[in-house]
């Protein structure tokens, strides 16, 4: 509600006034850079942390180990019963 709010009186979000924030910070860091080129770049970069980004990866890593595990149990199970059945049909 607020935001539709705000685009009704013309006026920017939050996120759009951080985010030229961030961008005209950055492009005075690095005047010796073409400051247009730095600005879309801060605006286009991700708010994420990269230690948070870093943590996600490891905990998609580890869910991912989990379901070869449960897959490779799954199979073992498999063949072990049907290994059985075909010892109790002899």
């Amino acid at each position: 509600m607020v935001h539709s709010a705000c685009q009704h009186i013309h006026a920017a979000p939050y996120t759009d006034h951080i985010n030229n924030y961030r961008a005209n910070r950055l492009a005075q860091r690095y005047p010796m850079y073409e400051r247009q080129i730095i600005r879309d770049f801060a605006k286009s970069d991700s708010w994420v942390d990269t230690a948070k980004s870093e943590h996600r990866k490891l905990v998609d890593q580890e869910i991912r180990l989990g379901e070869q595990e449960d897959k490779t149990a799954a199979v073992t199970a498999a063949a072990a019963a049907a290994a059985a059945a075909a010892k109790g049909s002899k």
